[in-house]
């Protein structure tokens, strides 16, 4: 059962990303070479264990995996690594860099799941969320066609009516395709020295993703969770697809078409969030 709102209404999140600001700040200050002083050192803890004690619970309430959280649960543990000892200044910027850039992708995730978690809206109530908004007005400048699939997307799932939920799925893996394709044509793929994977008739959409956000210099951890979820994508879709997901005909062992597809959603919003930079959007705002 999808918890409530209110289990959900804490500040813990600003708490983090405050914490994080201002270590990055201290250390950005600093003088010397490393970082010894144990006053910046007990900052860096404090924030790790605000992560691992109240974070970390709240974001796994939402339904988030360990896999979704182990590139962040591996910059966090080298924080605290290097906040147990005399570490290098530059060590401490990087791993901050990539913690930021995490949490930028998480909390894209973390404001949808926020979102099904509060009371359903009625049909006449179902409009983009403001994420949502800025995903389609993104969509609607770079590909016009993919905006108009997720806006239906967003539409249909809100209908609780709605009896089967394959074309929805259809849909929101299509806009990611669409997406992909035009931030990573197959000619700009292969004059990259990119080569088709084995057995494979093209590229694939993990390819895609690994080389738009490797080109823009994000490093292996903050490409993980983008990577893992179109890879998700593909398989929900093609299992609702194989699937006569109809209301009432779902073995017990199967969560519901309509639990499955806004599953597959928070992946298409993570995915979509970090390709067409919603957070740097949301930061000039």
């Amino acid at each position: 059962m999808t918890p409530a709102r209110t289990q959900f209404d804490s500040d813990e999140w600003s708490v983090l990303l405050s914490q994080l600001d201002a270590l990055k700040k201290e250390i950005a200050a600093h003088g010397a070479a490393t970082v010894g002083k144990q006053s910046m050192r007990d900052q860096a803890k404090t924030l790790v264990q605000q992560y691992f004690r109240i974070s970390r619970p709240q974001l796994v309430r939402l339904d988030f995996t360990d896999a979704e959280l182990a590139a962040l649960d591996e910059q966090m543990q080298g924080l605290v690594r290097l906040a147990n000892g005399v570490s290098p200044k530059t060590a401490y910027a990087k791993t901050i860099r990539s913690t930021k850039r995490l949490l930028d992708q998480i909390e894209l995730s973390r404001e949808m799941r926020l979102g099904l978690a509060s009371t359903p809206q009625t049909p006449a109530e179902n409009q983009p969320s403001a994420i949502e908004q800025l995903i389609v007005d993104t969509l609607t400048n770079l590909v016009p066609g993919a905006a108009l699939g997720y806006r239906q997307a967003v539409s249909d799932l809100g209908d609780d009516d709605r009896l089967s939920y394959r074309g929805v799925a259809a849909e929101l893996r299509e806009v990611v395709r669409e997406v992909l394709d035009r931030l990573a044509p197959d000619a700009a793929m292969q004059e990259a020295g990119i080569k088709i994977e084995k057995d494979q008739k093209g590229f694939t959409q993990k390819q895609k993703v690994r080389h738009i956000l490797r080109s823009r210099g994000l490093t292996e951890n903050a490409r993980k969770a983008p990577e893992q979820s179109v890879e998700l994508i593909e398989e929900l879709t093609a299992s609702l697809t194989r699937s006569v997901y109809v209301r009432g005909s779902i073995s017990t062992h199967v969560g519901s078409p309509a639990e499955e597809v806004r599953q597959l959603k928070l992946y298409a919003d993570g995915v979509l969030g970090e390709l067409l930079e919603i957070h740097r959007q949301r930061d000039d705002a």
